[in-house]
């Protein structure tokens, strides 16, 4: 994928972190994961360029991050979290 695309695009990678995203706001896990790396829904939005506000809202399953790129640094956050505290082990 280009660097620089149309914001406005869906492509298929687009949708599987969209389907992933979903899947660890669902079950939990986003907020579970967060929680095991003692950090503030804060430092979470910090870490990604978003808001405390916006993260309250994915984990409370209110909303979903709505910029592709916004999504993916979620999940590669979240991603690296779970490797740190053996989350994905229990």
């Amino acid at each position: 994928m280009p660097p620089y695309h149309n914001a406005m695009t869906t492509t298929a990678t687009d949708a599987l972190d969209l389907a992933r995203i979903r899947q660890a706001v669902a079950s939990g896990q986003a907020r579970e994961v967060r929680r095991r790396a003692r950090l503030s829904q804060a430092e979470v939005a910090k870490a990604i360029g978003s808001s405390r506000e916006a993260v309250a809202a994915w984990e409370g399953r209110r909303r979903l991050p709505q910029a592709a790129d916004l999504g993916r640094r979620y999940l590669a956050l979240l991603d690296a979290l779970e490797r740190q505290t053996g989350a994905g082990d229990a």
